[in-house]
């Protein structure tokens, strides 16, 4: 699903330990890819703050998540067997206050455009789509794993043609 271009720019909404980052940097050794990191589970904090300080890349990480950018924190679920999710599995779960990603927290850490954006952010999918539209439209290319609990999948594709883009690759 990566493009076949030399990226140089990345956003990596979903981080998790940042192996998606390191796999695409070590797929392109021959330049630098800035990077940045959004990750709001806190047991992967430590490994994403270790990434930054130890990283010969240019890569910046920020613990928040992708939710309605007008408030300033989110309920999130943490679990052991993912990073998180802002649904619940069940009404046992207990969530946490999360502060919310900022589109100005994305052009102050570089000014678009931006190559890729990947997105993994478990069912806050269109809320990405429908409240960080400026992001994406100043993206070339977008790698997204979509969950039926962020919205409608034929709704998905017309919203991000609406935003230009072009579907390449589903499964």
């Amino acid at each position: 699903f990566v493009p076949k271009i030399k990226i140089k720019s990345l956003i990596d909404l979903g981080a998790h330990y940042g192996f998606f980052t390191m796999w695409l940097q070590s797929n392109q050794p021959d330049h630098k890819i800035d990077t940045l990191l959004v990750e709001p589970a806190s047991r992967c904090k430590k490994a994403l703050d270790t990434l930054v300080k130890d990283s010969e890349t240019n890569v910046t990480f920020i613990k928040k998540c992708i939710d309605n950018p007008r408030l300033i924190k989110s309920e999130f679920y943490e679990r052991p067997h993912m990073a998180s999710s802002r649904v619940p599995i069940d009404n046992k779960e207990k969530a946490v206050k999360i502060p919310i990603l900022q589109v100005e927290e994305i052009t102050n850490w570089k000014s678009p455009p931006y190559d890729l954006l990947k997105c993994d952010i478990e069912g806050a999918e269109y809320t990405l789509i429908n409240k960080y539209s400026f992001i994406l439209q100043n993206t070339h290319y977008l790698i997204i794993e979509w969950h039926k609990e962020s919205g409608d999948y034929d709704d998905l594709l017309v919203k991000i043609c609406k935003l230009e883009f072009k579907l390449l690759k589903s499964t």
